[in-house]
């Protein structure tokens, strides 16, 4: 919101945000991370409360780059360049020295390829702010593991278990926009036509004419608020090609899933709509919609 309208007040609320990020890193761990205060069940693992993820830790660490290139804010800097660290040391990996997938926490070895990918592509972008050779190198190797893993048609099943061989919208769109920050990094432009063909089956098999967004290739319902925001993360940024579908996407979202009332809806149902405005999980992937949407027009 500061990029977009210069306001001190804005500047402000970074400063209050960074204060508070900084006071919530977790501690015990090798470098900067981040967690759920409290215990939460995957498909198929059980991660008590307190243990850092690498999906927060990745997305607080783009935002905290995002803060530092548009504010020139030191204190995101170097909360920042600390995730390595993390990454690094404190996350298990699968695989060899040459290709592997990173845990989703220190305390599993689960396989899952938005995970890996989000690593790497915070490794990626903190390149160009730490002399670490390191960076490169691994993400890389991570990289390489879920780009092995892209099917014929350019899609990803979540993980490579039977029990997680889906193949949903939103968790593609983070794939893809992981493996775009890695792309603008200046790195693996091999895998440039590889990515192209996944955005081009995100955006033809996740949305219906009028911009509903689908959970599944293959299934509309349930339609989680997640479905909506970031594939308008994602295309807001993908160009002028995309800004149809984007459009529709924004309008079903704002006439389907917005409550009127301040909050948006955690998730449709093709009969019920559950209305629980979660904080993390609907009103910040919401913003964070809105927000790349107005930043990308």
């Amino acid at each position: 919101m500061y990029a977009l309208t210069k306001e001190q007040r804005y500047l402000e609320r970074i400063d209050y945000i960074l204060n508070l990020l900084e006071q919530l890193q977790s501690k015990g761990y090798s470098g900067n991370c981040w967690v759920y205060n409290f215990d939460w069940q995957s498909w198929t693992f059980m991660r008590p409360k307190g243990t850092p993820t690498v999906v927060n830790t990745s997305f607080i660490g783009h935002a905290l780059l995002d803060c530092y290139e548009l504010t020139s804010q030191q204190q995101a800097l170097e909360m920042a360049v600390p995730i390595k660290t993390f990454i690094l040391e404190d996350l298990h990996r699968s695989g060899s020295n040459d290709m592997f997938c990173f845990s989703y926490t220190p305390v599993d070895t689960e396989a899952v390829h938005n995970a890996n990918l989000l690593g790497a592509s915070i490794l990626a972008r903190l390149m160009r702010y730490s002399d670490d050779d390191r960076l490169k190198s691994a993400a890389l190797a991570s990289l390489e593991n879920s780009m092995r893993h892209q099917r014929d048609d350019g899609s990803w099943i979540y993980a490579n278990t039977n029990i997680q061989s889906w193949v949903d919208s939103f968790h593609t769109g983070f794939n893809l926009q992981a493996i775009r920050y890695i792309l603008d990094a200046g790195l693996a432009s091999k895998h440039r036509e590889a990515y192209l063909k996944g955005v081009k089956y995100y955006a033809e098999n996740f949305f219906l004419e009028n911009g509903t967004p689908k959970y599944y290739h293959d299934r509309t319902y349930p339609i989680d608020i997640h479905s909506p925001t970031q594939a308008i993360c994602f295309f807001s940024q993908e160009g002028k090609e995309y800004e149809d579908l984007t459009d529709k996407i924004v309008n079903w979202m704002l006439q389907n899933m917005y409550s009127g009332r301040g909050f948006f809806y955690f998730r449709k149902g093709r009969f019920l709509t559950n209305r629980i405005p979660y904080m993390r999980w609907s009103q910040a992937w919401a913003f964070h919609a809105l927000s790349a949407y107005l930043f990308g027009s």
